[in-house]
């Protein structure tokens, strides 16, 4: 078991290095490709700059043309009074305070 193990590990270490060979070859064909149409057309890297810049600000936020703001903690508005859980009361209720609602209690009884 321990040979295939070692066998398996070798096949794929010569596989990475294969795959990182051609991923080089590649990108060097790629960039030859590219300084030739930039000089076809006379464009410099300063010229390029700006646009791949905005590019990239597009492919990390795509859905979100401005900024997010952020928001800050909520303090707690409803508390349990024997285990001291607490709840913002936004988003569902907790599961305690719903039991207590159910039993007849009203929430208004754990606000703080």
């Amino acid at each position: 078991m321990t040979k295939a193990i070692a066998k398996i590990s070798a096949q794929i270490k010569k596989l990475e290095e294969q795959h990182r060979q051609l991923t080089l070859r590649r990108r060097a064909a790629e960039i030859k490709n590219i300084v030739q149409t930039m000089r076809e057309v006379g464009l410099t890297p300063q010229d390029i700059l700006p646009a791949f810049a905005g590019e990239q600000r597009k492919k990390k936020n795509p859905m979100q043309s401005a900024p997010r703001k952020l928001r800050g903690l909520v303090p707690p508005k409803y508390r349990h009074p024997d285990t001291g859980e607490t709840w913002t009361g936004r988003g569902r209720a907790p599961r305690w305070l719903v039991a207590a609602e159910s039993a007849g209690a009203d929430r208004a009884e754990y606000r703080l």
